[in-house]
Formats: C-alpha cells, sequence, structure tokens
C-alpha cells in the first residue's frame, strides 16, 4: 500500500520517486478512500494535485468535497483504445488493476467521462486530460500558464 504524507523535503520527493517505481499498479484503485483520508490532514489551504484515471466510483464525491476547501488540479489519464469502445454494443472486458472480469456498453465510457468534466467544472476543479502514449508536455505547459498559478480562485 503506497501512503506517502505530504512534504516539500527533496530527499522525501526523491523517496517517493523510488516507491513509486517499485509500486505494483495491478492493485485495487482506492483515489476516493484516500481523498478522504488526506484531507483532514491539511490543516491550510493547500493544492492537491490528483494523477488518475477517474475508474473509482469513489473518486468524484471524495475530490468535490476536498476542492471544497482546497485548490485541486487534476491530470486525468486516458486509454485511446477507450475511446474506439464508445458506442460499441455491449462487451466483456478485464480489468487489469484487480483482474475482475465485467460486462460494460460503449455508450458508458463516454458518458462517464463526460460527466466526470462537467462535474469538475462545477466544482471549480481545474482538469488536464493526457492520452497515453501522446506527447503531451507542451500542451501541460501551456494549462499551467493559463492557470496562472496558486490562489486561482481568489482572483477576479
Amino acid at each position: 500500500d503506497l501512503v506517502i504524507q505530504p512534504s516539500l523535503s527533496k530527499d522525501v520527493l526523491m523517496q517517493w520517486l523510488h516507491r513509486l517505481r517499485t509500486y505494483r499498479f495491478d492493485e485495487p484503485t482506492t483515489l476516493g478512500k484516500r481523498l478522504v483520508s488526506l484531507e483532514p490532514s491539511l490543516q491550510q489551504r493547500s493544492l492537491v494535485i490528483v494523477l488518475s484515471d477517474f475508474h473509482d466510483p469513489d473518486a468524484l464525491p471524495a475530490l468535490q468535497l476536498v476542492s471544497s476547501r482546497h485548490e485541486c488540479i487534476c491530470l486525468m489519464f486516458r486509454d485511446p483504445a477507450e475511446d474506439r469502445l464508445a458506442g460499441a454494443g455491449f462487451f466483456r472486458a478485464r480489468e487489469v488493476e484487480t483482474g475482475n472480469e465485467f460486462l460494460s456498453h460503449g455508450r458508458s465510457i463516454l458518458s462517464t467521462r463526460e460527466r466526470l468534466v462537467t462535474a469538475f467544472k462545477k466544482a471549480s476543479i481545474d482538469h488536464f486530460l493526457i492520452e497515453t502514449g501522446t506527447p503531451f508536455l507542451g500542451a501541460f505547459r501551456h494549462f499551467l500558464r493559463a492557470r496562472g498559478g496558486l490562489g486561482r480562485r481568489n482572483r477576479a
């Protein structure tokens, strides 16, 4: 289980990077639970950056809770293979993280993404879409410049 306490120490950041390198990504998603446990530990207004595919159903409500007191940026990962499924009929698939098989419909992929983006906008949560396998650094720099730094909600 990867639990990291917030810190700005360079040594601690390097330890995090090492732990991320060796982390097993086939474990179940617990983003919602992590956000709920993180929120009370943040004593002052903070910038919370979330990197996720947002497939955890508990993630959005937890993120909305955190964003009510803190500034949040969501970096949303999307696999282009998901786009090919949009509009498809029923299909059987297996989650990489858990190995659980499920039955879904192609429309649910597109509606889930649209629902997330709408919820992010409604909660004033900045979000940036990262498509796996596609260069994104230039667009991400532009996104950060357009945000104008911390305290975005406090500006007119």
